[in-house]
């Protein structure tokens, strides 16, 4: 189970005023990022604070204003542990979670 200050630390102060981006014709949810690269940041932010070596393989994109998850993890809870945090970033309204469990790489490490 995940620390409550470490989920806490994945939050960012709102910003009044922002419009909607918009990317691939589809509208994002009103969100304190003007920018997808910075939503996109912010969430390998939060990723990255969860301290698992396994997360640096996870690529992301921004698509129809939903957040792909991509790549490999370990383990199914890092595979849920990554939806999960992604989803905790503010501005993230969807997540689609395409990881794949890699059971190969548990022996690697």
């Amino acid at each position: 189970m995940l620390h409550a200050s470490f989920l806490e630390q994945c939050r960012v102060d709102p910003v009044d005023d922002v419009e909607p981006v918009q990317e691939g014709g589809a509208p994002l949810a009103p969100s304190p990022h003007g920018d997808s690269e910075l939503l996109l940041n912010d969430v390998r932010s939060c990723l990255n604070g969860a301290g698992r070596l396994g997360f640096r393989r996870i690529h992301m994109t921004l698509e129809a204003g939903q957040v792909v998850l991509r790549g490999s993890v370990r383990t199914w809870f890092e595979k849920q542990l990554a939806q999960h945090l992604a989803m905790q970033t503010p501005g993230v309204t969807r997540v689609v979670n395409e990881l794949i469990v890699d059971s190969d790489r548990v022996r690697e490490a």
